[in-house]
């Protein structure tokens, strides 16, 4: 049900958006953590060909990490040493990445306006209706500017947080689509399942005891 729809006022309906375009960001930073996973953590190969994730370290490192640009940094080193073996299609990953992450810093931008700006209600003569928005922060010269101007790039209404959150939903789905190209990249999966019998063959030249115990585990499964 739309806010129009639901008997909110002005302002709730405002405050209703908000949280919906916050939340719906949430899913941008879940993917980005899935992105962070998939180079930096084993690839395995179910017997339906389903490329699946190993999850945990990595992901936990990913989420250690208290701010965007941080996050944004360890997948550009994950996914530069990933693709740095891929001759055919490295390259085609890392520009595409490098399109997703400036588009990603962008938006980021509106979603700490949502996160910081404040609301601000004001009686319409024209309509004889209270309005809501959200202004800058409270002592700001672009505070001043929203409030006592008719500059509406300086706020932001119902129609900007509609369209903030449908972006949000996009971008989220483009970096799946990035993720699921990783996964399913043959030239990447070459090379990690390469390094891991290279991690296996050397296990079992320097502590036999351990590969002694892989085995019985690979065997019991």
């Amino acid at each position: 049900m739309g806010t129009e729809q639901s008997g909110l006022d002005d302002a709730e309906q405002m405050f209703a958006l908000v949280g919906m375009a916050i939340t719906t960001w949430g899913y941008v930073e879940e993917r980005l953590s899935e992105i962070f996973v998939v180079c930096a953590a084993p690839i395995v190969v179910t017997s339906a060909g389903a490329p699946q994730i190993i999850y945990g370290q990595p992901q936990h490192i990913f989420f250690s990490m208290d701010n965007l640009w941080g996050r944004l940094s360890l997948i550009d080193a994950a996914l530069n040493e990933k693709t740095s073996w891929a001759v055919d299609t490295g390259q085609a990953i890392r520009d595409k990445w490098k399109r997703l992450k400036e588009k990603t810093r962008k938006k980021s931008n509106k979603r700490n306006k949502l996160a910081h700006w404040n609301m601000h209600t004001e009686f319409m003569p024209e309509s004889q209706k209270l309005q809501s928005r959200l202004v800058p922060t409270f002592g700001s010269h672009s505070y001043y500017s929203a409030i006592f101007s008719n500059d509406c790039s300086s706020s932001i209404k119902k129609a900007d947080l509609n369209q903030y959150i449908e972006s949000f939903r996009k971008l989220a789905n483009e970096l799946d689509d990035f993720k699921m190209e990783i996964l399913k990249n043959e030239e990447l999966l070459e090379e990690s399942l390469q390094r891991l019998a290279g991690h296996i063959l050397l296990l079992r030249r320097s502590n036999p005891k351990a590969s002694e115990r892989l085995n019985h585990l690979l065997t019991s499964q």
